[in-house]
């Protein structure tokens, strides 16, 4: 997977961050995050879909969201439970925000 998934005739440079958006923002995918006992697998995708927007200049806008969501957003009470995989998440996603071959 790369860069091409995001390359459909028709779709903004913005595309990959409206998909972030959508996922972060789902009902459902906060349910998830809310559980006593969240999947352990349910922030893992976020390497993925980095590693597919590396190449893209909305690789910065895109890392800040995510590392708002991981350091700011799940770290509200309701989300206890999932706090340490975020912080975890958070380290895994930083070593993006210091290089980028289009830099």
């Amino acid at each position: 997977m790369g860069a091409e998934i995001w390359s459909v005739e028709g779709n903004s440079p913005e595309y990959p961050q409206v998909i972030f958006d959508a996922i972060k923002d789902n009902k459902s995918f906060i349910a998830e995050l809310e559980k006593p006992e969240p999947p352990s697998w349910l922030l893992g995708w976020f390497m993925d879909y980095l590693s597919t927007i590396w190449t893209l200049p909305i690789l910065g806008s895109v890392v800040a969201k995510i590392i708002d969501f991981l350091c700011d957003e799940l770290q509200h009470e309701r989300f206890a439970a999932i706090h340490p995989l975020g912080i975890l998440t958070a380290a895994r996603v930083c070593p993006f925000t210091t290089f980028n071959p289009l830099s």
